[in-house]
């Protein structure tokens, strides 16, 4: 199996929460260990990796350099084994065996703020046609 030289990362860019949440791993990201895709501007990299926009806007998604895509809390820890500061925390979420309990919360977590966030998701996969006018 071929690595890839980088993880992937798909965020919402349009989710004022998932942004600064990205923006601020980002600026960790120093040495450009992370490809971030913004699904909300691209969404040639999701096709790629035959990801529905749909799927990636409901929860976040990542690439790991064996071409597996990881779900949730796994993409963050995927994220956060690249960063400074993060690495232990990554190590510890999986040694001490929350990534259940951390799962599930995520879940919660995701549901609700794709139900807050449907109406623009909605909006920008809706075709305008004359009748909406």
């Amino acid at each position: 199996m071929r690595l890839k030289s980088k993880p992937i990362l798909f965020y919402d860019g349009s989710c004022s929460l998932c942004r600064h949440e990205i923006n601020f791993y980002q600026k960790l990201d120093k040495k450009t260990r992370i490809i971030w895709s913004d699904i909300s501007v691209e969404e040639g990299l999701l096709s790629e990796h035959n990801i529905s926009y749909l799927s990636a806007m409901e929860e976040l998604h990542g690439i790991n350099q064996k071409g597996e895509i990881l779900k949730g809390v796994d993409a963050f820890i995927l994220i956060w084994q690249e960063l400074p500061y993060f690495r232990t925390l990554a190590k510890l979420v999986v040694a001490c065996r929350v990534l259940p309990l951390l799962r599930f919360a995520y879940k919660r977590f995701a549901r609700w703020r794709f139900q807050k966030q449907q109406c623009s998701i909605t909006a920008k996969r809706k075709p305008i046609t004359t009748d909406d006018q």
